[in-house]
């Protein structure tokens, strides 16, 4: 394959690379296509910063896996700054230089956070969605070393919370491909173009009043993560609950049932279509969780008797 470094019509523009899919979907194959492909090419591959046995410890530990992506977060903004982080590179950021996130990223909140240093720096951001059915990436896991493996009911969780790009409805995502199994070679020529095309309309910082706007609608965006997260926290826990009292012979079915019930109301509560009370909303804010459980299973309750 040919090397390709960037024009000079966009050579002091850098581009943000963010990779989104499964374990096992070919992200780090993908990576190393465009290394090889681009002769300033950095990898920020979160497998290599956070071990997957730690990884493992973290799953379950919220808090403390939010602290660690914050972290390199933190370390990627100084890098795109210019400033020297070891931890990303041996050396600083080069003008035309290809910066690729390779990590699940399979909310639109994580990928966001790295549009948003794009704009901060503006560099070019684009984004790569390899999409891979929940069935290959298990098998592809289950081929990897033991201590690299990724525990199976994680790649479940994370297909049902995948988020993939939409271009249509927000704007930061207008440079996104998503790339199926089996024709990532066959494809590589036009995700090049799309990334040469990102690099040369780097992300511009926003006026004074574009950014109250946005900044309103970031917040709102937030709470509303903050609201989905909660919910299905507590739908989880509420189908638990309800299959316990279910007789063995009828419980597969009833799970499927109840758990399709889950996501209904998840995605209703996602898209806009169901709307919760405001007083269950502030809730989360003043720590007082009832209100939101409340509304919540009501309407679980209704969907369920409605299915």
């Amino acid at each position: 394959m040919e090397e390709k470094t960037f024009p000079k019509m966009c050579e002091n523009n850098a581009v943000v690379v963010v990779l989104m899919g499964l374990p096992g979907s070919g992200k780090t194959y993908f990576s190393k296509l465009l290394k090889k492909h681009f002769s300033q090419c950095t990898l920020l591959v979160f497998d290599e910063i956070i071990p997957t046995e730690l990884q493992k410890q973290l799953v379950n530990h919220e808090n403390a896996w939010k602290e660690k992506r914050d972290e390199i977060i933190q370390d990627l903004d100084k890098y795109l700054a210019g400033q020297s982080v070891p931890q990303i590179s041996s050396e600083v950021i080069k003008p035309n230089e290809v910066v690729v996130i390779d990590d699940n990223n399979y909310y639109r909140s994580m990928r966001y956070s790295y549009f948003q240093l794009a704009r901060k720096h503006q560099l070019g951001y684009c984004q790569f969605y390899l999409n891979a059915p929940e069935s290959l990436a298990r098998s592809r896991n289950a081929q990897r070393p033991q201590s690299q493996r990724v525990p199976e009911d994680v790649i479940s969780k994370m297909n049902e919370k995948m988020e993939p790009p939409n271009p249509l409805k927000n704007y930061w995502e207008q440079f996104s491909f998503s790339i199926a199994i089996g024709d990532m070679t066959s494809v590589f020529d036009l995700c090049k173009d799309m990334l040469l095309t990102a690099s040369r309309h780097p992300v511009q910082q926003l006026e004074p009043e574009e950014l109250t706007e946005t900044r309103k609608n970031e917040n709102r965006a937030k709470c509303n993560a903050n609201v989905i997260h909660q919910a299905d926290k507590i739908l989880r826990k509420k189908v638990s609950e309800n299959l316990k009292s279910i007789e063995k012979a009828n419980i597969k079915a009833e799970a499927k049932k109840q758990n399709e019930t889950k996501d209904v109301v998840l995605e209703d509560l996602r898209t806009g279509f169901s709307v919760l009370p405001k007083e269950a909303i502030k809730g989360i804010s003043d720590k007082d969780m009832e209100p939101l459980k409340e509304a919540v299973i009501s309407l679980f309750s209704l969907k369920l008797q409605e299915s």
